[in-house]
C-alpha cells in the first residue's frame, strides 16, 4: 500500500497529471489488446502481463513447449521435441508480437503497475497514484509553506502581467537566459510564454528553508 505524505502539497502539475491519466488509459487499452490476442491463441493462461509484453517470444515458446507432448514410440530412434513441434499446426504469434511492441512504447512497461483478473487487465491504483503525483511538491513547516505560497503568487502575477503586456515580459531571449534553470517558460496557444515552476528546483529551494 502506498504511504501517504502527510505534509501539505504546495505544488501540483495539473497538465502533467492529466497527461499521465490519458497515457494510463491508452496503455490499459493496449495491454488488454495484448491479453486478448494471447487468449485467442488458446495456449495457457497469462498471469504476468509485464512479462508477456517484454518477453512475448519466450512466453510463447515456453507455452508451446509445455503443451507439446512428444509421443513415446517403439524402437531405437525417438523424435526430438522440436522436430515434433514442427509437425504441429501451432498458432502464429505475429499479431501478439506487434501488440506487445505497441504496449511497450506506452506505460505498459512499468513494473507493478498492471495486473490480470478474470482475463481483464487492471490498473494497480497505488502504483498509478505514484506516477500521477510524481511532480507533487510537499512543504514541511510554516516557513516552507509561506515561501511556496509567495512563489506561487509570484508566478501567477508574472504570467498575468506578461499577458497584459502582450508577452513582452517573457517572450524576449533575455528572459530565457535569466530564468533558465529557475523556472520553465512554455509556449501557450496564443504564442506567448507562460512561466511554470520546475518541481525539482522547487524541492531544492524548499530544502534550504528550515
Amino acid at each position: 500500500m502506498k504511504k501517504e505524505n502527510e505534509n501539505p502539497v504546495v505544488y501540483r502539475d495539473a497538465n502533467y497529471e492529466n497527461q499521465v491519466r490519458k497515457d494510463l488509459e491508452s496503455s490499459k487499452v493496449a495491454l488488454q489488446s495484448v491479453l486478448d490476442v494471447w487468449n485467442s491463441l488458446e495456449l495457457i493462461p497469462c498471469t504476468d502481463i509485464y512479462q508477456l509484453i517484454f518477453n512475448p517470444q519466450k512466453i510463447y515458446s515456453d507455452a508451446i513447449n509445455k503443451l507439446a507432448i512428444v509421443p513415446v514410440t517403439a524402437g531405437r530412434f525417438q523424435v526430438s521435441k522440436q522436430a515434433f513441434i514442427n509437425t504441429l499446426d501451432i498458432p502464429i504469434p505475429d499479431q501478439l508480437y506487434r501488440a506487445a511492441k505497441q504496449a511497450r512504447q506506452l506505460l505498459g512497461g512499468v513494473p507493478g503497475l498492471w495486473a490480470i483478473e478474470n482475463n481483464e487487465v487492471i490498473m494497480v491504483e497505488d502504483e498509478a497514484s505514484v506516477l500521477i503525483e510524481k511532480n507533487n511538491v510537499y512543504a514541511s513547516g510554516k516557513k516552507q509553506i509561506e515561501f511556496a505560497e509567495k512563489l506561487n503568487s509570484f508566478i501567477s502575477t508574472l504570467n498575468e502581467l506578461n499577458e497584459l503586456t502582450g508577452g513582452t515580459l517573457l517572450n524576449h531571449q533575455f528572459a530565457f537566459q535569466y530564468w533558465n534553470g529557475k523556472i520553465q517558460l512554455i509556449e501557450t496557444d496564443d504564442r506567448h510564454r507562460k512561466a511554470v515552476l520546475i518541481p525539482e528546483v522547487l524541492k531544492v529551494w524548499l530544502s534550504n528553508i528550515k
